[in-house]
């Protein structure tokens, strides 16, 4: 169980080895698939899907029901496994120091390109502009950062590209959310998807587009990455 975990949920290091081999996982998760935008957080101990029963007595203290109690205990818990989100229909919050966030940051990016197509999943991601050029203007090689809907690279780290990436989105959000109150029971499955994540939060101030950041909107088909150095600092 613990291997087919990991097959599934590949670390970082995996990752890019399976990219420079170009291996034919690429892309492998639809809109459609369980696993659509699920990510690894690392590894970790979680309750085992195992089940192992007996019919030993807890009140028990011979040496074969000892070692049942072992047994069960043993196998009640996976180590080293990974723990795994998914980002769909959520807003998450990430919390460190900038090198540690930038890191993280990277690293759910990085399986997120490997596993999604770019015409299923596209990235608005929001960076310091001092720290552009040295930790983020690499990231203009993933194809999630063409924004075919806008016609611009979902990379903002200044002010002219906070102007015209953010009014952009901010108009698709708009009707998005028309859509969405327009459709009823049967509620629309919007794509592509967007992962909009905040490292410098300093370039959203006094932008509308705070109007729908400041809820969740899972439901327009955007998951909000907040980064703060502290837990209080998070919307």
């Amino acid at each position: 169980r613990s291997n087919i975990l990991k097959f599934k949920n590949p670390n970082p290091q995996a990752i890019m080895d399976m990219i420079d081999r170009f291996d034919s996982r690429i892309y492998e998760r639809m809109v459609n698939n369980k696993d659509f935008l699920e990510i690894s957080v690392g590894e970790g101990d979680k309750p085992s899907h195992l089940t192992i029963d007996s019919e030993i007595n807890a009140k028990d203290t011979d040496q074969n029901t000892a070692q049942i109690k072992h047994i069960i205990q043993k196998y009640a818990t996976q180590r080293q496994a990974p723990i795994t989100l998914n980002l769909a229909g959520q807003t998450l919050g990430l919390i460190g120091t900038y090198s540690v966030l930038r890191t993280a940051v990277i690293n759910v990016l990085t399986q997120i390109a490997f596993f999604h197509s770019y015409r299923d999943v596209n990235f608005v991601t929001v960076v310091p502009e001092q720290k552009y050029q040295h930790d983020w203007r690499f990231l203009r090689v993933l194809p999630h950062l063409n924004l075919y809907e806008i016609g611009f690279k979902g990379l903002i780290h200044d002010a002219q590209s906070r102007d015209v990436i953010l009014n952009s989105f901010y108009q698709i959000l708009t009707k998005r959310q028309q859509i969405l109150n327009e459709s009823g029971k049967d509620k629309p499955q919007f794509t592509p998807y967007y992962i909009f994540t905040v490292v410098d939060d300093a370039l959203l101030a006094g932008h509308a587009i705070n109007e729908f950041l400041s809820e969740d909107i899972s439901e327009l088909g955007v998951t909000v990455i907040w980064t703060k150095e502290d837990k209080k600092f998070l919307p």
